[in-house]
Formats: structure tokens, C-alpha cells, sequence
């Protein structure tokens, strides 16, 4: 995952407390905890089960305004998945979910890892 910049990151904190995942307490405890430990905040918030990895990574994606989708969930045909060769998918860690205008709609671990 990229690194969040630090208006990115407490926009997260933030939408964390607004979405009631946690309270204002946690959060200034885990960071303490995390300045004490010198361990990465939301590694410590994952790692504590206060917050899941999908909880993070959602949050992330809607202050990001990168699109969210859970591939558990995705119905995707199978002449889709032959638009892009094993090799990209697997380099990229990326999966094609359709066609939209004719241009291949994918979905990628690391969302900004785009090249043109």
C-alpha cells in the first residue's frame, strides 16, 4: 500500500471516529502506544483487532477516492479474465472486472501502482 500523507492520515483517523469504529480515547491511546513502540499506527490498530484489515483498507479507499471492491463478492466472466494475460495479472496483483467503453476496468492490491 502507498504511504498516506499526512493530511491522508488523519483524515482516516478521523473518518475511523466519524464511522464510530473508534472512539477519540483509542485513537490517542493506540498513538501513543505507536509513538512509544515506533510501531505504524493502523498496524497497531489491525494488529489490536480494534479495526479489521477491510474496515482499513475501506477507509483508506473513500479518503483516497479510490474505488473499493471486495473480490470475495465479484462475479466475473470468464472471457473477462482472459483480457489480461496471466503474467500482467500476477506482476500487478490485479484482477479485470469488465469493459466500460472499451477499456478494461481493473481492480489492483496497490490501487496507485498505474502505469499508461
Amino acid at each position: 500500500m502507498s504511504v498516506l500523507s499526512a493530511t491522508e492520515q488523519t483524515q482516516v483517523e478521523d473518518k475511523l471516529v466519524e464511522d464510530a469504529v473508534l472512539t477519540r480515547a483509542d485513537l490517542a491511546e493506540f498513538k501513543k502506544q505507536s509513538k512509544d513502540t515506533s510501531t505504524p499506527l493502523f498496524g497497531l490498530l489491525v494488529m489490536s483487532g480494534k479495526v479489521t484489515n477491510e474496515q482499513l483498507t475501506k477507509t483508506i479507499a473513500h479518503v483516497s477516492k479510490i474505488p473499493y471492491v471486495n473480490l470475495l463478492e465479484a462475479r466475473i466472466d470468464a472471457k473477462v479474465l482472459e483480457m489480461l494475460p496471466q503474467d500482467i495479472a500476477e506482476r500487478y496483483m490485479a484482477v479485470p472486472l469488465g469493459e466500460i467503453q472499451h477499456r478494461l476496468v481493473v481492480a489492483m492490491l496497490e490501487a496507485d501502482n498505474v502505469r499508461r
